[in-house]
């Protein structure tokens, strides 16, 4: 579990989000299930929600003092994950996304790979889930050849992809 706020944190994890009052509890509830052992943070930059998702990380906030909740006013992806990245303390940056749910072991599997490996960057496989005939439509394209260079049996590994090793 995360620690008092401030105290010797290793790892921040970042979330920009906008109007997520659907999905929300569920990224919240997997990133608090994530088996750290590490002090760790949650820095999430709303890009001033309106439909209820404040709220909801105002409720998180009051009972998870680690909780960042910060304002991303220019509604762009990139620039609240820069603001939230700005903001963390961790030696150590991991990228969650707001209408998505993470494996117990996420974090803990990217961590180990970086110690391991020395790497800069690692990441892990994406399994999306849509909603409604849309959201099944689009997590469909999503893992279609035309929108990724990851071949079917990447979708599937056990660990993390490692990018930028030093040399």
């Amino acid at each position: 579990m995360a620690n008092a706020p401030g105290v010797g944190i290793r790892i921040s994890i970042v979330v920009a989000c906008r109007n997520e009052r659907n999905a929300i509890h569920d990224l919240l509830r997997s990133i608090l299930a994530q088996d750290l052992a590490e002090p760790w943070e949650v820095i999430i930059a709303d890009g001033m929600s309106d439909d209820g998702t404040r709220e909801i990380l105002a409720e998180y906030r009051a009972k998870y003092p680690w909780l960042k909740i910060i304002d991303n006013s220019l509604f762009i992806v990139s620039t609240g994950l820069n603001a939230a990245i700005r903001a963390a303390q961790g030696e150590i940056i991991i990228r969650m996304d707001g209408h998505t749910q993470y494996a117990p072991n996420y974090c803990r599997t990217c961590i180990d790979t970086l110690d391991r490996t020395g790497a800069d960057n690692v990441g892990g496989p994406a399994r999306t889930k849509g909603r409604g005939v849309l959201g099944c439509a689009v997590a469909a394209a999503f893992h279609s050849p035309f929108s990724t260079t990851t071949r079917p049996r990447d979708i599937t590994m056990s660990e993390p992809p490692v990018t930028d090793r030093p040399s």
